[in-house]
């Protein structure tokens, strides 16, 4: 009765000392699997600026955009492009929706629609002022880009 109580001691503190069981490769492959998760489209904070007339005297809607390094929108995949699409942009009522790169670069949709969306040079609206391709749903949360003509 001893040694087995003295044996599940002693597991009890091998299993402790060593993380479980899991070496820390197998930990850091862990974490690095759950970040892999997270969809940096939905975790960019939204900003909304004023959408102002000629003079800049009458408010006449909203924009939003976020920020996302153009780094990390090459790794972003189809489905964290649709659920951002679905979820932050379709219907969200305002008159544009951007996603800047910070380097000068976005994507804008227009009217907040998720049909299209345009890439190119954006001002400090968010606003395309040069377009260089589009991106269009071509098929239930399939989107293609294409070079502008």
């Amino acid at each position: 009765m001893k040694k087995g109580m003295f044996a599940a001691v002693l597991i009890g503190l091998m299993l402790t000392v060593s993380g479980c069981g899991f070496s820390d490769g197998v930990k850091d492959g862990m974490k690095a699997a759950q970040k892999e998760d997270v969809n940096p489209l939905m975790e960019a904070e939204i900003q909304v600026g004023d959408v102002m007339n000629g003079p800049s005297d009458k408010k006449l809607g909203e924009y939003a955009y976020i920020e996302v390094p153009m780094k990390t929108m090459k790794k972003v995949t189809m489905e964290q492009y649709a659920e951002f699409c679905n979820q932050r942009v379709k219907d969200s009522g305002y008159n544009w929706f951007a996603i800047d790169f910070g380097d000068g670069t976005g994507l804008q949709f227009a009217g907040s629609t998720i049909d299209v969306s345009t890439y190119g040079t954006l001002d400090e609206e968010k606003c395309i002022v040069e377009d260089t391709g589009v991106v269009m749903l071509t098929g239930e949360d399939t989107y293609e880009y294409s070079e502008s003509e």
